[in-house]
């Protein structure tokens, strides 16, 4: 069975996932894809994965979606930025810098343009990718800034490659989901895997180690 992963999130869940299924469940092949909400959303409506999480989405004719968390964005930059966990910055401060960011119609992207179009503030936008691999390496190199998920660069910033802050001013905020076909039968694999990865992710938001992460309390 295939699980579709938010790239933000593959580096924090995927081994720990693999070695909860290997322990519980070792009789299910697991394979594992990872990309922006866009793509992932594709992959479901084409069956192309059995599960998947998304963000910021409700149930559909096609997709039964349970939210599971909320977290807010973060403004990252490189080492010599100056930004600091502790410390939020402003979407204003962000757009005086030039942004490496997602192309349109994705997430992140229609996160952040709604948020600006709210304060009339236009971003500097230097350079597209869909990779989020790459966003970091384009910051790092002294590019522009960017905007992602905490989660995505935690352990970036952790090692010195990477500064970032929570943005407010707005606060700008994502809810992630997991997403299942609306099927009238979910093998009973899928299911499991999909309890063992609510599983991990709960633990990672108890444990703290998801930046600016609140689980949703119904789950």
């Amino acid at each position: 069975m295939t699980v579709g992963l938010l790239s933000s999130t593959s580096e924090l869940l995927a081994e720990r996932l693999v070695a909860a299924v290997v322990q519980e469940h070792p009789a299910v092949r697991l394979r594992i894809v990872s990309g922006y909400a866009g793509h992932v959303r594709q992959w479901l409506d084409a069956g192309d994965i059995d599960l998947g999480l998304l963000y910021n989405l409700k149930s559909t004719s096609s997709l039964n979606v349970r939210a599971l968390l909320a977290e807010n964005l973060w403004a990252v930059a490189p080492p010599d930025g100056g930004l600091d966990t502790g410390r939020p910055v402003t979407l204003e401060e962000v757009a005086s810098h030039p942004v490496v960011m997602p192309s349109a119609p994705h997430g992140i992207r229609t996160l952040v343009a709604e948020a600006c179009a709210r304060l009339d503030i236009v971003l500097n936008i230097v350079v597209e990718t869909n990779e989020v691999s790459i966003q970091k390496r384009l910051v790092r190199a002294g590019h522009g800034w960017t905007i992602l998920p905490g989660i995505a660069v935690a352990g970036d910033v952790a090692s010195g490659l990477l500064s970032a802050a929570p943005l407010h001013s707005p606060a700008v905020e994502r809810t992630v989901a997991l997403a299942l076909p609306s099927a009238p039968r979910i093998p009973p694999a899928v299911h499991a895997v999909a309890d063992l990865l609510v599983r991990q992710m709960r633990d990672a938001v108890e444990r703290g180690e998801w930046p600016s992460a609140r689980w949703k309390p119904d789950n």
